[in-house]
């Protein structure tokens, strides 16, 4: 699924328009970002954290799913 297909969905779930919503996306996008270059952890509960970890070598943008998202993933694959 990409961000275009997300949009529609949830325009469609929210009765928003496919553009407004691909417009919050991006803009959650970039709040993730600009928080992660000031060194900032993103959690989003019962979703997941992002966070960057700096090496020498490089940096790594790191996502780790939640509990609660792993377990709702699972069960929706159960009704698939």
């Amino acid at each position: 699924m990409n961000k275009k297909e997300i949009a529609q969905a949830v325009a469609e779930r929210l009765v928003l328009s496919p553009s407004l919503v691909e417009g919050i996306v991006d803009a959650v996008h970039e709040e993730i970002v600009e928080a992660m270059a000031r060194g900032e952890r993103v959690t989003f509960w019962n979703f997941g954290r992002w966070e960057l970890k700096t090496t020498a070598a490089r940096n790594k943008v790191c996502f780790t799913a939640s509990p609660n998202l792993v377990a709702a993933v699972e069960d929706a694959m159960k009704t698939l």
